[in-house]
């Protein structure tokens, strides 16, 4: 029988900046917002490898920041056509479809958690060509889904 050397986990060695121009808010499948505010997206990895931050800043006309958020997620892994990203607590404020799938395959990524009511359960990266095209958050309680799209590198000076 042949062995394997064990499957090292793949990580983000540097930051990735992308800019939106496209916002869509899903509820049930169906869009309920849309439009094109700028908006910069920063994904980049913690010192803890397999903690990954994401960074959102939404602005008007590139000068005025609106609102900045930045979330952490302890586990990230493929899925077909995305890198998915989430923390899987052992208890929880929030129960998801998604942080029970990855319970079942990876376990638990930490004790607890409580999440915000604006605090995404995932984050989805969509990419073609080795590009990001589409980034993805998935909300719940209420059950929701932020998409942005029509990417742009950001330059390195903002990351």
């Amino acid at each position: 029988m042949d062995t394997y050397n064990d499957f090292e986990p793949i990580g983000l060695s540097k930051a990735i900046g992308i800019r939106s121009t496209s916002y869509k808010k899903y509820v049930a499948g169906a869009i309920v917002e849309s439009d094109a505010r700028i908006t910069d997206v920063i994904i980049s990895p913690k010192e803890n490898i397999n903690q990954l931050e994401v960074t959102i800043t939404h602005t008007r006309k590139f000068i005025r920041v609106i609102e900045r958020r930045t979330f952490v997620f302890d586990l990230c892994f493929t899925m077909n056509d995305r890198l998915l990203c989430v923390s899987v607590p052992k208890t929880s404020n929030k129960s998801s479809m998604i942080i029970e799938m990855a319970k079942q395959f990876f376990g638990y990524t930490c004790a607890s958690k409580h999440y915000e009511d604006d605090e995404p359960i995932s984050c989805s990266i969509f990419t073609e060509n080795h590009n990001v095209v589409k980034v993805a958050f998935s909300y719940e309680d209420p059950e929701y889904m932020i998409e942005y799209e029509n990417l742009q590198p950001l330059p390195m000076s903002l990351l």
